[in-house]
């Protein structure tokens, strides 16, 4: 393919911005060469990186994108739903022009960005990353340099399409990806589904086999905020509930094992489902194991809460692509459980695979 070029997009978002005089005193030379190329949306510690662009002679444009025209950077922790917004109508601006994007993001909540790119840009042919480090760019020993050239050389594969996380190495499915370590360099893992690449010496190890998308693009920049998560605990207050449907329209309830209602919160949980459920709001069960996912079948009163009740099981779907992709079918179909639900069990990204009953 001839490639037009990567654009690299860089968010106001993260922490630890490294050196951000490097990427100001070189930008005129890089913007003189930007002939279309891969767009990178950065932040965080791997601001300071542009020689690593060059490195592998790419050539890329530079943005920086800001919220309320701020453009100081922030802690990806204050990541928000109308980052992800800017981030992107950025894209849908210049889905034309460039035939890949890189976001450059802070870890802290990459997960959850990546999941929500995931739905609000649907389809794509044009590769889609996000990457980060964990040490900033300017210090020795730093995770920065590799982790932004691997991006840059996924994006300007002409196999490579969607979203996707890339991270010491390994390509995530942007509905996949997990942090799963706090400081070391192999901090993001592919939950419940396999990685779909390797990186080594910027040659791409394919493990998924590459099937084109047919379908046209989608873009969707709203999703809605009227969701929480009730985390459980042993002895769990019933009342709790109460609130959270008074002021959400969906509880995303992480529970224990498999999945399930403990038989202290049964009794509140059935009064409250009555109360709301006519009204339009709902429930999502899910669990707080990480791995291979929930099941609620396995036990009986798992049976019968999901026979009597709006009841949504994200099975083998991660915490942030469950929480984002409810995000983006609020927003899509508001107070239409019948389609959410419809939606929630419709695979996007590889986001879910064992719902099997459920989307017959």
């Amino acid at each position: 393919m001839a490639l037009k070029g990567i654009k690299v997009v860089c968010t106001a978002l993260g922490r630890a911005i490294a050196a951000p005089q490097i990427i100001f005193e070189k930008y005129g030379y890089l913007a003189y060469h930007r002939a279309g190329a891969v767009r990178i949306f950065g932040c965080g510690n791997l601001q300071g990186g542009n020689e690593v662009f060059l490195s592998i002679g790419a050539n890329f444009a530079y943005w920086q994108l800001a919220a309320g025209n701020d453009y100081r950077p922030i802690d990806s922790s204050d990541m928000n739903l109308e980052h992800w917004r800017l981030i992107t109508r950025s894209i849908v601006d210049n889905y034309d022009r460039y035939d890949g994007f890189v976001v450059l993001h802070g870890t802290d909540t990459m997960a959850y960005s990546s999941a929500a790119l995931s739905y609000m840009i649907q389809n794509s042919r044009k590769p889609i990353v996000i990457t980060g480090s964990q040490k900033p760019i300017n210090i020795d020993g730093t995770d920065a340099k590799d982790n932004l050239r691997d991006s840059i050389v996924y994006a300007c594969d002409s196999y490579s399409q969607n979203v996707s996380l890339v991270f010491d190495g390994n390509v995530i499915a942007g509905t996949r990806a997990k942090k799963m370590m706090a400081r070391s360099f192999n901090a993001f893992h592919s939950v419940n589904f396999p990685v779909l690449a390797r990186i080594q010496d910027e040659h791409i190890i394919r493990y998924i086999p590459y099937e084109p998308i047919r379908k046209p693009v989608e873009f969707q920049e709203t999703v809605s905020d009227a969701i929480c998560i009730m985390k459980l605990i042993p002895g769990s207050r019933p009342e709790l509930l109460a609130y959270l449907f008074d002021n959400y329209d969906c509880i995303v309830i992480e529970s224990f094992g498999v999945g399930g209602i403990p038989s202290q919160l049964l009794d509140k949980f059935y009064d409250e489902m009555e109360k709301w459920a006519a009204k339009g709001k709902f429930i999502v069960m899910a669990t707080q194991v990480v791995n291979e996912g929930s099941n609620m079948e396995i036990y009986q009163v798992g049976q019968k809460v999901k026979k009597d009740f709006k009841l949504i099981e994200a099975y083998d779907m991660t915490l942030e692509a469950t929480i984002t992709k409810l995000m983006y079918l609020m927003a899509r179909y508001p107070k239409d459980y019948a389609k959410i639900r419809k939606g929630f069990y419709t695979p996007v990204n590889n986001d879910i695979l064992c719902a099997f009953k459920e989307a017959e």
